[in-house]
């Protein structure tokens, strides 16, 4: 039995975390492991021959793995931090202690799998393996019917997928929408209280073939967060067709310069959006430049994330 043990109770939080987890399930599902999922109502590990610990702010996370380091020597525990350097956060000086942590807890036989060479570099005090995600192309923008393959009209401009907050950029994207005469969208998890500009469509809470629709009918994906780890977001909205604009630190994405717009202002991004918009053929070429570079990032080609089994 392997457990799970999350940042927030029952792996609550949206967005990326949530996805990771997804993804794991998935995992472990078709190589036959059976899993629980760990909440703090749940101390013990006794009944557990591994754990796989997602995310990194959680003192409660830390509290259990220390626990099972004392009281079952030899387990197997690994660590996925998505782990995002201080100068990138709100919070430094708890990012600080959650490195420091992770840098020692590896010393005690914790392996800790970061997504990107950045972060390993940060993080690595021996046990640190930098790890793929099995993220593919299941998100493809074209569909298939008896053979014939269909372009999917996009009929918004730029989509957001993310949490409506500073730190992923979601005042920023107001201010370029009202830049432009398109439509735009934003998914979203909850209701924002800011005004929303008249021509954007926000979707609240929705599911995930909502969240697929609406990526498969967007042009460009605009989400000026300041840090990425690995940048799921990204990936999904690369994988369904859209652009995807560099507008923060993001270490997996940093190979195409045409679209490294690091630094821009929104009226600047915005008439970045016009000119690749009024070019079709151009914005399609720099897509595929992108997963091309983005398929062939070292991070992609490293060992599958993590081994579970030992």
């Amino acid at each position: 039995m392997i457990g799970l043990i999350g940042d927030r109770e029952g792996f609550a939080q949206t967005g990326g975390i949530q996805t990771l987890v997804q993804l794991l399930c998935g995992r472990l599902q078709r190589e036959g492991f059976t899993y629980r999922i760990l909440t703090q109502t749940q101390h013990g590990t006794d009944d557990y021959s591994s754990l796989v610990v997602v995310g990194c702010s959680s003192p409660w996370a830390y509290g259990v793995v220390l626990k099972a380091l004392l009281t079952k020597p030899g387990m197997a525990i690994h660590w996925i931090p998505c782990y995002h350097p201080p100068r990138f956060v709100t919070h430094r000086r708890r990012a600080q202690l959650a490195g420091w942590a992770l840098r020692c807890l590896q010393r005690f036989g914790v392996w800790v799998h970061a997504m990107s060479q950045s972060e390993q570099a940060y993080l690595n005090r021996g046990r640190c393996s930098l790890s793929s995600l099995p993220f593919d192309c299941e998100g493809s923008v074209q569909k298939r019917s008896g053979g014939a393959v269909t372009q999917i009209p996009r009929r918004y401009a730029l989509v957001f997928l993310g949490r409506p907050v500073a730190q992923k950029g979601w005042p920023p994207f107001l201010q370029i929408v009202e830049q432009l005469d398109w439509p735009c969208l934003g998914i979203i998890p909850y209701q924002p209280k800011d005004r929303i500009p008249a021509n954007l469509t926000v979707l609240v809470g929705a599911q995930d073939d909502e969240v697929a629709a609406g990526l498969r009918e967007s042009k460009i994906l605009i989400l000026p967060s300041d840090y990425e780890s690995f940048g799921f977001a990204q990936a999904e909205a690369l994988l369904s067709g859209c652009c995807v604009p560099i507008l923060g630190e993001w270490p997996l994405w940093l190979n195409v310069p045409e679209l490294d717009w690091r630094g821009l202002s929104p009226p600047q991004t915005a008439q970045r959006v016009r000119e690749i918009l009024a070019d079709p053929e151009r914005l399609s070429q720099l897509r595929s430049r992108q997963m091309q570079s983005w398929n062939l990032r070292a991070e992609r080609q490293a060992p599958a994330l993590p081994p579970l089994h030992g």
